[in-house]
């Protein structure tokens, strides 16, 4: 559900919203993205383990790359790197 929208130019309210979700659609979420959300394993594993239930799981899915980031450990001020891969 969407609350608000923003646009460079306006900002809408959506009126008439749709209640939001009361929890996590395991059976929506596929073992490919709960692996990169580690709160989301975390719940997982955590609810699994009190009710001793297993919890479903989504659909697999193969996923988008996604940019690196390990260049924001070894940024600078001004936002330059420090990378010493770049001197040879």
């Amino acid at each position: 559900p969407v609350d608000i929208i923003v646009t460079p130019t306006q900002i809408i309210r959506v009126p008439n919203r749709v209640p939001k979700p009361g929890g996590v659609f395991w059976d929506l979420l596929s073992p490919q993205k709960l692996s990169k959300i580690r709160v989301l394993q975390q719940l997982k594993q955590q609810i699994e383990k009190e009710s001793g239930v297993a919890l479903p799981s989504g659909p697999d899915e193969v996923l988008p790359p996604t940019a690196r980031r390990d260049g924001f450990k070894n940024q600078k001020k001004g936002g330059a790197t420090n990378n010493n891969n770049n001197n040879k």
